[in-house]
């Protein structure tokens, strides 16, 4: 026997005599817990052949950035934190630790990435790269938000008082683009329910920059015919109330409307939409051509079941539809149209029933479609003009996992990522290189430089996880589980440590369900992975199945929950619970379900519709859809006028009378998303039909519980009530 055999028998001997077990210290305690990251570099590009890496600088603990130069393979620094700091502490009224502080906040690159913005002490901030100077852009009690530069990066504009307003970073001069900005009419700037469901949740942005920095697009929301919803926090003496419109599923949603608007003075000149003006709409996606002198802009009827791509004229607002997509149930909003050249442009659909790209003609002439098949496009990266190649990634070879392609326009595919797992890649301006980003559920992240055929140029860093050999863990195994009409639904199970075919062993179950949203992922977890290891430590196995509608394997599979909440998504679940106990080991008896959000009104709607699970947690949950946001809920749903058999059978508050097995009611009183309002009126049900329940809120908590010691006792709580009751 070899010397490296007989070390590495040793070295398994010793972890498995030493091995712990993981504790809720460990993952959660705010001081105590032990880091499992991976410490993987943040890289971003600067050019084509050059990209920008973020260190550590332990001796000054600060960040810096440095360039890397793929051809020369020289690195330099990009800039100096202290040269930046010390600019800002020359101006007036900022002191030495302020210009620090200012100079680590977070900050947005110019296009150039020859200078910075910086929002701080509620005013923004200048700064060119290795200069002495740095510039205050704006000084005044308001905040401003939404900060961008303009392409040129000669102007930054930014938001105040529901305000577009622009400045000239050469002069200072600070000009308002828009007036009459207030409480219910929003320029520029997106409302709750369009950032929420629209534009991406964190998004508030609503306007977009020409191409030549001389124009700005925007939407202009009037919230006045919109319901308000109030929320209280309870902890200050006399309580804070916080009031924010909130269309409710079939209240009026807020009007829109998309105006151009130059720069140097004048009057908005507003998109002609007045085709759609007898029915209530949505503008969901917004953006320029090429030639600085048009706009395009995706619109959908409220129910979205229908979406018209048109291109206005900015000059004057005349509009022209170039295509409608149609669907059998609502339209998804996809990318931007990727612009090609002689007025042609590729456009992403789900019309089969899977995402793909269709080659187009400005005009409204489909060319070709180009990628097909029975799997779908998960994000368009964009066109090479040199190589004539469409970058995209795409679930074509594995439903868990993502891997990155690209194509010719006659739709002939070349992989691109080789390793089996998840990928996440980030391409250079011109498609040259691209940053591949690899893990799997037993393997931390690792990153990788590659050039635009696949070929491995650099491992730039391999994720370590020092503290994992310590602990023990259980084996995670992934399935194949066949539905009664024969849908393959994905899963996962985490078996306990030192697992023993011969002994039964009760199931916690985790699910989340809503539409085109899985859980079953071959990729490396975070902290919710190790609290389910924990529980497969303490002797539960660990058991995640998506249902069709949320595996994102196609819309095909996701449209069949339209107008039907619950029903399909639990008799899916049932059926992996039906494959799962035909395993001898599998304690029929004992199967418990968690869910948050969407997950948590899954296991209402189980525990009140099935007598399959003994306990259940549900986190934040919709009990009502009629007491969801507008555009989420009637997208799935259509509006309760039109659908009210399908919001009543949905409810978990309507059979609240029929709550099998042992509840636990979870929420944060603050909640501004799924409001607290939902587990009130499920647990007033609960009560008047005598029925058995555990309730548990968290003050000053949103949607997620995100206060350290708030999320200790989170799963305290939990962990206690599976121990307890499974």
């Amino acid at each position: 026997m070899s010397k490296n055999i007989m070390l590495w028998l040793c070295i398994c001997l010793y972890c498995n005599l030493h091995a712990q077990t993981l504790t809720l210290e460990d993952i959660y305690h705010p001081k105590k817990k032990v880091s499992f990251s991976s410490n993987v570099p943040t890289v971003t590009w600067l050019s084509d052949s050059e990209y920008l890496e973020r260190k550590h600088n332990k001796e000054t603990s600060t960040h810096q950035w440095y360039t890397h130069n793929i051809k020369s393979k020289k690195t330099a620094l990009y800039y100096s934190v202290e040269k930046m700091a010390k600019a800002f502490s020359t101006l007036p009224g900022i002191t030495g630790t302020q210009a620090k502080k200012i100079a680590q906040s977070s900050h947005t690159f110019n296009k150039s990435r020859t200078a910075m913005l910086v929002s701080a002490f509620n005013d923004l901030f200048y700064y060119k790269l290795n200069s002495e100077k740095a510039i205050r852009l704006t000084q005044s009690a308001q905040r401003e938000r939404v900060a961008h530069f303009s392409p040129d990066g000669n102007f930054v504009s930014f938001i105040k008082n529901n305000d577009l307003y622009v400045v000239d970073i050469a002069t200072q001069h600070v000009r308002s683009i828009t007036t009459g900005g207030n409480e219910n009419l929003f320029n520029a700037c997106l409302d709750w329910v369009y950032q929420e469901e629209i534009y991406g949740r964190g998004n508030f942005k609503g306007y977009w920059w020409s191409p030549d920095s001389t124009k700005i697009a925007y939407l202009q929301l009037n919230e006045t015919p919109v319901n308000k919803f109030t929320v209280i926090d309870h902890i200050p003496y006399r309580g804070n109330l916080e009031v924010t419109s909130y269309p409710k599923a079939g209240d009026p949603n807020p009007s829109v409307r998309l105006g151009v608007i130059n720069i140097a003075g004048g009057t908005t000149k507003w998109v002609n939409t007045f085709k759609y003006q007898a029915q209530e709409f949505l503008i969901v996606q917004v953006g320029w051509l090429p030639d600085n002198e048009h706009v395009f802009y995706k619109l959908q009827n409220r129910e979205q079941t229908w979406l018209d791509f048109n291109i206005a004229k900015s000059a004057t607002g005349k509009s022209t539809t170039v295509l409608r997509e149609t669907s059998p149930a609502w339209v998804r909003v996809n990318e931007q149209p990727t612009w090609l050249a002689n007025d042609e442009f590729l456009w992403s659909s789900d019309r089969s029933g899977f995402k793909h790209v269709y080659h187009y003609k400005t005009d409204g002439t489909l060319v070709k479609q180009i990628t097909k098949g029975d799997w779908e496009i998960k994000r368009l990266y964009g066109y090479d003009s040199q190589q004539k190649r469409i970058y995209f990634s795409a679930n074509k070879d594995s439903s868990i996992a993502d891997n990155s392609y690209y194509c010719d326009m006659d739709g002939n595919i070349t992989k691109l990522t080789l390793f089996a797992g998840n990928h996440r890649t980030s391409f250079s301006p011109k498609f040259s290189y691209f940053f591949d980003y690899w893990n799997n559920v037993n393997t931390p992240t690792q990153l990788r430089l590659y050039d635009n055929n696949g070929k491995e140029l650099k491992k730039l860093a391999v994720g370590k996880v020092k503290n994992l050999a310590k602990y023990t863990w259980g084996k995670t195994e992934f399935h194949k589980v066949k539905t009664r009409d024969g849908f393959v639904m994905d899963a996962l199970m985490i078996k306990p440590p030192k697992f023993d075919k011969n002994k039964k062993y009760p199931v916690f179950c985790y699910t989340y369900s809503g539409p085109h949203a899985p859980s079953v992922r071959n990729s490396w977890r975070g902290s919710q992975y190790l609290w389910h290891q924990m529980l497969a430590q303490k002797g539960y196995i660990i058991w995640i199945c998506d249902n069709r509608t949320a595996s994102a394997r196609g819309m095909k599979y996701t449209w069949q929950v339209y107008r039907n909440f619950g029903e399909l998504e639990l008799r899916d679940l049932e059926d992996g619970l039906s494959w799962l106990k035909q395993k001898s080991y599998i304690d029929g008896e004992r199967i418990g379900l968690w869910g948050w959000s969407y997950g948590g009104y899954m296991t209402s709607y189980a525990l009140t519709n099935s007598k399959s699970f003994k306990v259940g947690i549900s986190g934040a949950p919709v009990t009502d859809w009629r007491d969801y946001d507008s555009i989420y809920t009637e997208r799935y749903m259509a509006m309760p006028q039109n659908n009210e058999k399908g919001y009543l059978k949905s409810s978990p508050v309507q059979k609240a009378k029929d709550l099998h097995g042992n509840l636990l009611l979870i929420h944060g009183t603050i909640d501004d998303n799924v409001h607290m309002q939902n587990t009130i009126q499920f647990i007033y049900e609960l009560q008047k039909a005598n029925k058995k329940f555990s309730l548990m809120l968290y003050p000053r908590s949103r949607h997620g519980i995100r206060h350290p010691w708030q999320r200790l006792h989170l799963y305290q709580l939990m962990t206690n009530f599976v121990l307890d009751n499974l």
